[in-house]
């Protein structure tokens, strides 16, 4: 690939061989109108000559690509406690309701 070309912000048609040229590529498709329904597509174009490392990091990145969390950021686990006791809860309550079986299409 001329590199040269890449100095063009809307160049869009080359083969990414880095992650980062992957990622110039992918934001550059958005930017031009990309629409999200169409982003597997896209993730493949970028990524298909890709070895297997820079697979990797462009993966990384795709999942996180702020980066990793910070040590201070919320431990999730904790809503998954607060989510199953309220689960729990709901569940019990839709036990006592009242079931009715009725349906307006049979004849009595």
């Amino acid at each position: 690939m001329e590199t040269w070309r890449l100095a063009d912000p809307q160049y869009i048609d080359f083969t990414p061989t880095r992650v980062e040229e992957a990622i110039i590529k992918f934001r550059r498709m958005q930017e031009q109108g990309l629409s999200s329904w169409k982003y597997p597509e896209a993730f493949v174009e970028c990524a298909k000559a890709l070895g297997p490392e820079e697979m990797g990091k462009f993966e990384e990145w795709l999942v996180c690509p702020q980066g990793p969390p910070s040590t201070d950021c919320v431990d999730v686990s904790v809503f998954s406690t607060q989510n199953e006791e309220t689960h729990k809860q709901l569940v019990a309550e839709a036990g006592k309701l009242q079931i009715i079986d009725e349906d307006e299409k049979t004849q009595e």
